[in-house]
């Protein structure tokens, strides 16, 4: 569509963001008993969460910028394998 590829990132990144919170609110609302009893796990998953998302746009987002995106997409593939190797074992 003739974006750059830092507005794209960007315009990605405000959706993304959003759609997480209202996803959390909805959630928060439909569950309300469970988060108050594992209201402390919630929090620190949302912390730790934070911080792994901080460090890694830090060390990932300037290579989006400057190679191509099928590296972006290698990552994202092998996080993703790794995360369903870890689930069914």
């Amino acid at each position: 569509m003739g974006f750059t590829r830092k507005v794209a990132f960007e315009f990605s990144l405000i959706l993304f963001i959003v759609i997480a919170c209202g996803t959390f609110i909805i959630d928060t609302y439909k569950n309300f008993s469970f988060f108050i009893i594992n209201a402390y796990l919630i929090v620190l998953s949302i912390f730790t969460s934070f911080l792994v998302s901080f460090f890694l746009g830090k060390f990932l987002i300037p290579i989006l910028y400057r190679t191509s995106l099928i590296f972006f997409a290698i990552y994202r593939l092998l996080i993703a394998y790794i995360i369903f190797i870890l689930i069914n074992y």
